[in-house]
């Protein structure tokens, strides 16, 4: 399930900023607007995933060796020291 959400971001990931590296504004054109906008809501939101998940594991640093925080949380932590 992990490696499904990561392959899903990255795609929209690569869409996002294809579409930011061509993007081209049209006053004329709503779903072209729409498109930018989209992308650009993408690429914030983007940002924010990787900011929350290492806010998160900080916040509970003190759990991770908890059997139930492992059984939950383990593999997107395994390996880390």
């Amino acid at each position: 399930m992990i490696r499904f959400f990561v392959e899903i971001y990255l795609d929209v990931a690569v869409c996002a900023f294809l579409t930011i590296k061509m993007i081209y504004w049209d006053a004329r054109m709503s779903a072209l607007e729409f498109s930018n906008v989209l992308a650009i809501s993408a690429i914030v939101l983007l940002s924010a995933v990787p900011i929350q998940l290492i806010v998160f594991f900080a916040w509970k640093i003190k759990s991770w060796n908890d059997q139930q925080f492992q059984n939950k949380y383990g593999s997107l932590i395994k390996g880390t020291n």
